[in-house]
């Protein structure tokens, strides 16, 4: 089912166009209700517990619109793994809810009840069950999740962060239970989409996943909040540690991991002090990529690729197979994290502008390439709204010197002056021998 494309209702619809089907959720966070909608299987209508005003009815009419001006790898992208908001729902000449696509079934499991043997009825997974430990997931009758399975996790998340950046989207609610993925693949889901901001949005409440820098409302929040969030789930996803301090987290990452480009961008986005100075999710995905499939890499459509990935050492065998330098095979799932990636300890030269993500998951000795329909052509990827922040690194080799002599030449002006000057004293000394024979003779 496409989340966007799969809505042919139109933009605005109203509350008889969307009957009641089975309630999923009542008085929960912003809004009154959710509910299926009756003969419209796959899709959900979030009425609000308040009216929207006019400026946050503007703000969801663009966030809807957004997608048709994406390029066509992004509109696939968020077809697939987001919740993407369809329709405004319209009462009385107000805007009172928002239709949207419910996560497909691969994102619901059923869970253990903690008191008893039964067990739930299939129920949405969300990342609060990644970031635990195995342990604690299996005791709930889930599938404990391998490296492979978080690594995918962690590419899609980074993919979907990506994606939001691109085009200033700003999630902000990033948190436990707002992400689903899938147990079998690691595939992520993200719902509750229709309270983005674009550009900016006020400052929200994160348990768990507050921002050291944007701590209360005194600012809105943008893409550089994301950035640490994003990143604060990426060290939680791969270890499965939920500690209060990311730190703790990223410092469970293997020595190799920490050590590579990938390792270096994800610690400057948790130290930094200043926003500015976290670099961008297109970044982080694209050493993601670099660190779990090191050698050579293109973007899959060439666009604003200037130069190689360069990455030092070879790969270790893992689960995942050996990864080759080079290597032109595809293949569906990602490598574990860890053997792939532990003795990665080169950095990648992004000359200019960050390259795209190629839309395939890091593969064992793969280079990732897009997916399309047949018969169409993949839009190349946009650029971002910000630069990447620059390498210090030489690309080419400082011009030879010439030779400088031992002793330092005499310049003409200088021998002129030089000739002047003697040439005065010649005269000076035969005025005075005159004057001198003069004297000497009348004496």
């Amino acid at each position: 089912m496409n989340t966007w494309t799969g809505w042919t209702s139109g933009t605005v619809v109203t509350l008889p166009e969307v009957p009641e089907g089975a309630t999923l959720a009542e008085a929960k966070g912003e809004s009154q209700k959710v509910y299926e909608i009756a003969g419209r299987p796959g899709w959900l209508a979030k009425l609000y517990r308040q009216p929207l005003t006019a400026p946050e009815e503007d703000r969801l009419e663009a966030l809807i619109s957004l997608p048709s001006g994406m390029p066509g790898a992004d509109v696939a992208l968020l077809d697939r793994q987001t919740a993407w908001p369809v329709a405004r729902i319209v009462g009385a000449g107000r805007t009172v809810g928002v239709v949207m696509a419910r996560a497909p079934g691969k994102f619901f499991a059923t869970v253990q009840k903690k008191f008893s043997q039964d067990a739930s009825t299939p129920e949405p997974l969300p990342l609060d069950w990644l970031i635990a430990a195995n342990e604690s997931i299996t005791k709930r009758g889930l599938r404990a999740p391998d490296a492979a399975t978080r690594t995918r996790a962690v590419w899609e998340l980074l993919r979907i962060g990506a994606l939001f950046e691109r085009h200033d989207v700003v999630y902000a609610d990033w948190s436990y239970s707002n992400a689903l993925w899938d147990q079998d693949t690691g595939e992520v889901f993200v719902i509750d989409m229709d309270t983005c901001g674009i550009h900016h949005r006020d400052w929200i409440e994160s348990p768990g996943g507050e921002d050291p820098l944007f701590q209360d409302g005194s600012r809105a929040l943008t893409t550089y909040s994301d950035r640490y969030k994003v990143a604060m789930l990426t060290v939680r996803c791969l270890t499965g540690h939920r500690g209060a301090d990311p730190h703790a987290a990223y410092g469970r990452l293997e020595p190799g991991v920490q050590q590579s480009a990938f390792g270096k961008e994800l610690e400057r986005v948790l130290d930094a002090t200043d926003p500015t100075d976290r670099p961008g999710l297109a970044d982080l995905l694209t050493t993601f990529e670099v660190s779990y499939a090191p050698g050579r890499r293109q973007a899959a459509d060439g666009t604003n690729v200037t130069g190689e990935v360069r990455v030092r050492g070879r790969a270790s065998r893992g689960r995942g197979g050996e990864l080759p330098d080079g290597g032109g095979g595809h293949t569906a799932n990602p490598p574990p994290y860890a053997p792939g990636a532990a003795n990665v300890t080169g950095w990648v030269p992004l000359r200019g502008r960050p390259r795209p993500s190629s839309g395939a998951p890091p593969a064992s000795g793969s280079r990732p390439r897009p997916t399309s329909s047949p018969g169409t052509t993949p839009a190349p990827a946009p650029q971002p709204t910000e630069p990447p922040v620059p390498r210090a690194t030489r690309t080419t080799p400082p011009a030879a010197r010439p030779t400088v002599s031992a002793t330092r030449p005499r310049s003409p002006s200088r021998g002129r002056r030089l000739g002047r000057v003697t040439t005065q004293l010649a005269a000076l000394l035969g005025v005075a021998y005159l004057i001198a024979h003069f004297l000497l003779g009348r004496l």
